[in-house]
């Protein structure tokens, strides 16, 4: 298969991880995604984050505290992306104030792909997550291995973020604040557990598909939480939201290459209110790749028409 001509790319490509477009965007792993003009206002995205900032506005307090942040939502409206950029506004912050934020990302921690052995014991759960947590910290070199052997013999979780803080300090890592980022969550109970959890210098960031702002928000009140988690909801696109998000995405691209339009037709097609970001993001850029290796014209003057866009999802979605 021969390359597509100089000059021609996909607009709905992520920048700096071409190849995965179905990443999203981490400003914290990847430079160019501190790009503000990257970050479409579309289903609450901005006021949710600008909620997330509010919360954190003293990230000094976080020596003598643990926090949790949750970001609620259906699948695919964004909540990843949201966490990211969330988690390394705070890295910034707590930069200014002296304290240095690491991030580690256990959102892999538990192969939520697994279907005939899925963990499901929510202790089971957190235990896995925390052998983890301690794995990288050792990785790292933030704690020293004395520490990793007594947190393999703690007799649960919180006995070992309890002691993280301490554990950090003898290794001369007084100033750091760790950024935990953690697997889908399907349970409040769950978030409650993280929630409850004792000890300085932890955030945890929780994202969940099920779990409801409302019954977290009331679990926060109560007598046996420290400090209320930040909640924050994204949700599906509004049909205005679709045509915001097409349009930002050729007017961020335009200078980087050349490529079609879709036509006032086919973007009123996909103006639905079932549509997701990630739904969005996956059917464009399936579209765009298909166009610029094919024979069609790809140039900045050619439309992508509605008849052209229904026979690429017939073709990308029907069995």
């Amino acid at each position: 298969m021969s390359a597509p001509a100089t000059g021609r790319i996909n607009p709905f490509l992520i920048p700096g991880r071409e190849d995965a477009p179905m990443s999203t965007l981490c400003p914290w792993r990847e430079n160019r995604h501190t790009d503000v003009d990257l970050y479409v206002e579309v289903d609450n995205y901005r006021p949710a984050l600008r909620e997330f900032q509010a919360r954190f506005t003293t990230p000094s307090l976080l020596r003598e505290s643990s926090r949790l942040a949750l970001v609620a939502g259906d699948s695919g409206c964004g909540k990843s992306a949201l966490r990211n950029h969330c988690a390394h506004w705070l890295r910034e912050r707590l930069g200014e104030v002296g304290l240095r934020g690491e991030i580690l990302d256990l959102s892999r921690a538990i192969d939520l792909t697994d279907r005939e052995n899925p963990i499901i014991d929510i202790n089971k759960r957190i235990s896995h997550v925390c052998g983890e947590l301690v794995h990288q910290l050792a990785g790292l070199d933030l704690i020293d291995g004395n520490a990793k052997e007594r947190f393999g013999r703690a007799e649960t979780s919180a006995h070992v973020y309890a002691e993280l803080a301490a554990a950090l300090d003898a290794k001369e890592q007084a100033d750091v604040v760790l950024i935990v980022l953690l697997p889908s969550v399907d349970l409040l109970a769950e978030v409650k557990q993280y929630l409850a959890m004792r000890g300085p210098r932890v955030v945890f960031f929780a994202e969940s598909a099920t779990v409801r702002v409302p019954d977290l928000d009331s679990i926060g009140r109560g007598n046996d939480v420290e400090v209320p988690p930040a909640t924050m909801t994204v949700g599906t696109l509004s049909a205005a939201d679709i045509r915001t998000f097409i349009d930002r995405r050729y007017e961020q691209r335009a200078k980087d290459g050349v490529f079609p339009r879709l036509d006032d037709a086919a973007v009123e097609a996909l103006m639905t209110d079932t549509m997701s970001i990630a739904m969005l993001q996956a059917l464009l850029t399936g579209l765009y790749n298909e166009l610029r290796w094919g024979p069609d014209e790809y140039s900045n003057e050619a439309t992508i028409g509605e008849k052209r866009l229904f026979k690429y999802i017939l073709q990308r979605f029907t069995p």
